[in-house]
């Protein structure tokens, strides 16, 4: 009996699942240009719930940071529930995209109507990487270690980039809304869930700031991305309301210093301080065509101020090198320690390198940067490789870090192509993105559910979408109908 309603559920689950999947491709048919959007919504409240239900506890046990989880079964089965939707929506998305010849009514292309080609070139490059990258070393590796999450993600991103041509909204403002969510959403949570969103008795530079806000995500560097991303959104192509540009540009800045990230921190001011210098060199240039080389004067002008402050810090530190010991001596000196070792990345770079040797290949598989490489090695901070060539290269081999390097080749040449339009966003982005490299891993292609993720397909979107190379062919037919109808 009890078997029998086993079947007749499970019976029941099956015809369920079909017909939401016919219904959403129906949809895809009717509405192509809100799909992009609606799987992104999907894919950040999936993320919102599961850390919101989770039951996440941050506190202090022996000086030691301890982590439990007090959240019921029907909490995680809820967020495990809207994941799983999010990933059916991404296969009946993909599925959808293949019957494009039996449309009735072909739908709305973005890069047709602009005269571009599609960043079909740039899509592929990555999900080449993420092949070489998740699935490659899971059969060649020496560790055959398989996780569900080292495949589905692959549909995620293919969906999105399938779909993203289709958007008439312009996709920036649907991975600004992601943004948004995750960034404002952990600073109510720091108000309302203090014991889920912040972390105490942190040792950060400024004394006295204790607290590091993990917020909605999974850890506070995951956070500082996303902030980070949204801050540099927001400088790149500002909200049209200036009230509400104010309102999100001050929110991911606190969310970023909060998150006391300090790689994500000093990229996203140094960067948008970098771009506003130099739109105001464009903003120059553009008065000197007008008129008058007073633009170009100023330019001059402001290049020699940065010169002789620059000269004078570096004479400031030879002739009386006490006034910097005065001022690191009211930072947080356990804060200061770490940063000579990179915060104990040295030593986790040396294991990378040395791991990712004994198999060059392949790598050492995807569960290499585990509780247990932690505990064997006594690196507790090795969650990941902390540079993201050495976490390609440890986890994949030389096959992995040849298919990432293809991919960052053909990055940078969108966001050159790019800089015009963009007045130099796309290359701020990109820039961003390699320098945080360095002591980090921005990009995670086998988790979908963390900050990290919003701030690259901001990232991706952006160069790719601003940076699509002009199709002649379709300019020229453009100008042919132009003539002939007038």
């Amino acid at each position: 009996m009890i078997l029998g309603m086993y079947f007749a559920l499970a019976f029941l689950l099956s015809l369920g699942v079909i017909a939401a999947m016919l219904l959403l491709s129906r949809a895809a048919k009717q509405w192509p240009a809100r799909m992009f959007q609606l799987l992104m919504y999907s894919i950040v409240l999936a993320s919102v719930v599961t850390v919101g239900l989770s039951g996440r506890t941050l506190r202090l046990v022996d000086q030691a940071l301890a982590i439990s989880g007090e959240g019921d079964m029907s909490g995680f089965i809820g967020g495990k529930i809207l994941l799983v939707m999010a990933i059916g929506i991404a296969m009946t998305m993909i599925a959808a995209w293949f019957t494009q010849p039996w449309w009735r009514n072909l739908p709305f292309d973005r890069f047709g109507i602009a005269g571009k080609k599609p960043p079909n070139d740039l899509s592929f490059a990555f999900l080449v990487f993420y092949v070489m990258f998740s699935l490659v070393p899971f059969v060649f590796a020496p560790d055959h270690y398989f996780h569900v999450s080292l495949l589905y993600p692959f549909f995620i991103f293919l969906a999105l980039f399938l779909w993203l041509r289709f958007s008439e909204v312009d996709p920036i403002l649907a991975i600004r809304n992601t943004l948004i969510v995750l960034v404002c959403g952990s600073l109510l949570a720091a108000v309302f869930a203090p014991t889920l969103a912040l972390q105490p008795g942190y040792a950060g530079l400024i004394p006295g700031f204790t607290h590091r806000l993990w917020g909605l995500t999974a850890s506070a560097n995951t956070l500082g991305a996303a902030a980070m991303a949204l801050f540099l959104l927001e400088v790149c192509e500002p909200s049209k309301r200036k009230i509400w540009r104010v309102v999100l540009l001050i929110s991911a800045l606190t969310a970023l210093v909060m998150s006391q990230s300090k790689a994500a921190l000093v990229v996203g001011v140094l960067g948008a301080v970098g771009l506003w210098v130099y739109r105001w060199h464009l903003q120059m240039q553009l008065r000197d065509q007008r008129g008058g080389n007073k633009g170009q004067l100023l330019v001059i002008v402001a290049f020699v101020a940065m010169v002789l402050v620059f000269v004078g810090v570096t004479w400031m530190s030879v002739a009386d090198p006490s006034i910097f010991g005065r001022v690191s001596r009211k930072l947080n000196a356990q804060a200061l320690d770490s940063l000579s070792t990179a915060t104990g990345r040295t030593d986790i770079w040396s294991l990378a390198i040395k791991s990712g040797l004994e198999s060059p290949i392949y790598g050492q598989g995807g569960n290499f940067w585990s509780a247990e490489t932690r505990l064997r090695t006594g690196l507790t901070g090795a969650s990941h490789a902390h540079n993201q060539f050495l976490q390609v290269f440890s986890r994949s081999g030389f096959l992995g870090l040849i298919s990432y390097g293809a991919f960052l080749y053909l990055l940078v040449v969108y966001a050159w192509r790019a800089k015009a339009i963009t007045r130099g966003g796309s290359i701020l982005f990109v820039s961003a993105f390699l320098v945080r490299s360095m002591v980090e891993v921005p990009l995670q292609p086998n988790s979908v559910l963390g900050g990290e993720f919003f701030a690259f397909m901001a990232m991706f979107v952006y160069v790719a979408d601003r940076g699509a190379k002009r199709d002649e062919e379709s300019v020229r037919s453009a100008r042919l109908n132009i003539v002939k109808f007038g």
